[in-house]
């Protein structure tokens, strides 16, 4: 942080440089001034003085982003370097000490004292700015001495010189020429002399121009820095003809208040909230603060209405892409508010609150705008509180309004909230208009909602999670724009006295999982439509897992609970339910309609007692928990329609009855059981097989063998005796030779034959 000249004071805590003091007033304090704008640095040591707790006072060194607070038991809180503190004055271990009083920037009003202390010997480079002039004339006048110096030294040169040619007149040859140099030299010492004169004159003249810079100094530190003023009020009627850099308030109102800051004082209007006039001196203050909260803007406990002070601010923070900030409080506020700020955070969802005294109206509004740059992503709502002045007052706490088919929301968070209890729902998501980018990819988390939250036309990867959300009507209610998918309910306790979750028209990846859902009796008798705590209308693919569904149908009282703990009702397809505690309702466990086909309803489901299922629609799976059992046969909706298992979840085993029969293509091939045989009909193309037949494990049938060659002539299929060969004689005898040939023909024509058979039967090629 750039810093004006000033004086400077070096602790006794041994820090490793001065700490930088701004002045603004002369009051003298043991050669030092009065200081404002001063900030610990990375490294300076401090003392802290508690004035609640002196057991918490102690030497503490400053670190990057650290600050030190002694209004309470904790000594240390976050704050950006360079945030300024006010000065008193006081005593400590014998010396002089600087207390600087600082506002919290958290809770706004509470005062925090840091002490930097020193002794007499201490100020060894803490002179004022009159001090430093002065010692610059003093080093002046000593230049001037110098200077004087050096025209003597240049007297004593001529002197010598003369002595010089004195001496040398012993020589005739070299005399003259010495001669000659010493008056060479005799005159050069006299131009230093001359030198030497004006270089004295120069130094009175730098002594003089010192003593002026000195003057100017001072002056320019009289208007760079801060003028202090109790309020905007006061600073806005400033009169002198000294005009000020910068100007700070100590309150907004008044001193304390905590609406404090540090203003620019700039020459026309800046035409921003937060800016106010000085028309007295014909100047603008202009709101330079870096941390902006509402309280700069005017906004109080103690004002009866903030309104237009919580919307200025808004509006400052919209326009400079900035985040705003509410402290700690309760603003009453009688008209909606906007929350035009990219981030908006208080200091805990109880501490923080904005209540509503609006009837008929949102309380707090959110309506992105295409005309501001990234107003349409990251955005940030936590840590605060919106509630009516009267309980289910007003419409809806904060409602995010889309009002354009331009206009969209995504990225972004809704968390550590309280709202409500509204007349109608405590948070509304409103894109009525149907956009289709809509509002996605956004996050309502670990907040307090009463009276429930509605979604009209909401987009893709909207998620609910780990809430509270408490109170009359239902609990979430959601539409989505066609083709949006991956809505997430995970975590949140919902207790309502209608639906606590209803779904309509939501076709894909809706995700219930690990909810609480209860129509607790102290609420009263159940009121919603649906007859159903978790009631899907139209909505298909939902997962429905883990969950804790609880209609309170035992309690005594005249309590009339929901008919059942789940409905999937119109044209609820494929809901899986699986793994929840399901207790029954005034009728049964779960209920189908006529058009949710395919609901599946998983072994590992508990239940209160057994299980009952009010089943209008076809194909549900899973009644018991038990098994399956069917009493008629189960088909798709159409041919070719469904597999029985797949690729990676396959069945174990297929038992059929004896005379069972696998019937392919209505016929075209069967396989048909009867005792002890198994019979293959139908294929008129042939079965085909991809590897060796064995019978108990040996082959019998492999692949063709290729490679021979047709043989030719008769083939022998007719009866065929073995030959048995005989004897013969030394001598040619006709007879015997007759039989060896009939016997190699016959051998031949029925290896003829075999091939051809082989060959038929594509045994071999």
């Amino acid at each position: 942080m750039a810093r004006p000249a000033t004086a400077a004071v070096r602790l006794l805590t041994g820090e490793r440089e001065p700490v930088r003091l701004a002045t603004t007033a002369n009051i003298a304090l043991y050669g030092l001034q009065a200081i404002d704008g001063v900030a610990a640095e990375v490294g300076d040591r401090v003392l802290v003085k508690n004035q609640a707790d002196a057991s918490q006072n102690g030497i503490y060194t400053a670190s990057e982003g650290q600050w030190f607070r002694a209004a309470d038991a904790r000594t240390a809180r976050t704050m950006q370097k360079g945030t300024t503190v006010h000065v008193a004055e006081g005593t400590a271990n014998g010396g002089k000490t600087f207390v600087f009083n600082m506002l919290d920037p958290v809770i706004g009003d509470t005062a925090i004292s840091i002490g930097f202390y020193f002794s007499d010997t201490a100020v060894t480079d803490a002179q004022t700015a009159a001090t430093a002039a002065a010692g610059s004339a003093s080093a002046a006048a000593t230049s001037s001495t110098a200077a004087s110096t050096s025209a003597t030294n240049a007297a004593t040169s001529a002197t010598n010189a003369s002595n010089s040619a004195t001496a040398a007149s012993g020589s005739a040859s070299f005399a003259g020429t010495s001669a000659t140099n010493a008056g060479n030299s005799a005159t050069a010492a006299a131009g230093s002399a001359s030198g030497a004169s004006t270089s004295a004159t120069n130094a009175g003249n730098s002594a003089t121009a010192a003593a002026g810079s000195a003057t100017a100094a001072a002056a320019s530190a009289a208007i760079a820095a801060p003028k202090e003023f109790t309020s905007v009020t006061e600073a806005a009627a400033y009169t002198l003809t000294t005009v000020p850099a910068f100007v700070r308030t100590a309150g907004f109102g008044s001193a304390g208040d905590g609406g404090g800051g540090l203003y620019q004082v700039v020459g026309a209007d800046p035409a921003e909230k937060g800016s106010f006039a000085m028309p007295n001196i014909s100047k603008w203050a202009k709101l330079t603060e870096n941390r902006a909260h509402i309280r700069l803007f005017g906004a109080h406990p103690n004002v009866s209405d903030n309104t237009a002070k919580l919307n200025d601010a808004m509006l400052y923070a919209q326009n400079r892409g900035e985040n705003m900030h509410i402290p700690a409080g309760v603003y009453v506020c009688d008209g909606p508010v906007q929350l035009k700020a990219r981030s908006v955070t208080g200091d805990g969802q109880y501490l923080s609150r904005i209540v509503s005294t609006l009837a008929g109206q949102s309380a707090v509004m959110i309506a992105p705008q295409t005309g501001v740059a990234d107003d349409n992503t990251f955005r940030v709502w936590r840590d605060f509180g919106v509630s009516p002045s009267a309980a289910n007052g007003g419409t809806y706490g904060i409602e995010v309004a889309l009002n354009d088919a331009a206009e969209f929301l995504s990225n972004w968070v809704m968390e550590r909230l309280y709202i409500g209890p509204f007349g109608t729902d405590g948070i509304r998501l409103n894109n009525s208009i149907g956009n289709a980018n809509g509002l996605f990819r956004g996050t309502i988390q670990d907040s307090w909602i009463e009276n429930g939250v509605l979604i009209e036309k909401g987009g893709d990867s909207l998620s609910i999670l780990r809430n509270t959300i408490h109170g009359t009507g239902i609990g979430i209610y959601a539409t989505l724009v066609g083709g949006a998918r991956q809505f997430v309910l995970r975590n949140n306790n919902i207790t309502h006295r209608a639906e606590c979750v209803y779904l309509s028209g939501i076709n894909g990846d809706a995700h219930i999982i690990e909810n609480w859902m209860e129509t607790p009796s102290y609420l009263g008798n159940y009121t919603g439509a649906g007859q159903a705590l978790l009631y899907l209308e139209n909505s298909s693919g939902a997962v429905v897992k883990r969950n804790t569904i609880q209609p309170l149908a035992s309690v005594g009282g005249g309590f009339v609970p929901a008919n059942s703990a789940i409905f999937c009702a119109g044209n609820s397809d494929d809901t899986i339910i699986d793994e929840n505690s399901i207790y029954k309702g005034g009728v049964d466990h779960i209920r189908t309609a006529a058009g949710a086909d395919r609901t599946f309803i998983g072994a590992r489901n508990k239940y209160d007692s057994a299980l009952t299922v009010t089943d209008n629609g076809p194909s549900t799976i899973g009644k018991l928990s038990g098994g399956y059992t069917w009493d008629a046969g189960h088909v798709p909706q159409a041919n070719d329609g469904g597999a029985i298992g797949s690729a990676t979840k396959s069945w174990s085993d297929l038992f059929l009855a004896s005379g069972g029969v696998i019937n392919y293509a209505n016929g075209d091939v069967t396989i048909t059981h009867s005792v002890d045989a198994l019979a293959f009909a139908g294929a008129a193309n042939g079965y085909s097989f991809d590897n060796v037949i064995k019978i108990s494990g040996n082959q019998v049938l492999k692949a063709r063998e290729i490679g021979w060659t047709a043989g030719t002539g008769t083939a022998l299929k007719g009866a065929f005796a073995a030959y048995a060969g005989q004897a013969h004689t030394g001598a040619y005898v006709q007879a015997t030779v007759q039989a060896l040939d009939n016997a190699a023909r016959d051998a031949s024509q029925r290896i003829k034959a075999i091939e051809d058979a082989l060959r038929n039967h594509g045994l071999i090629n």
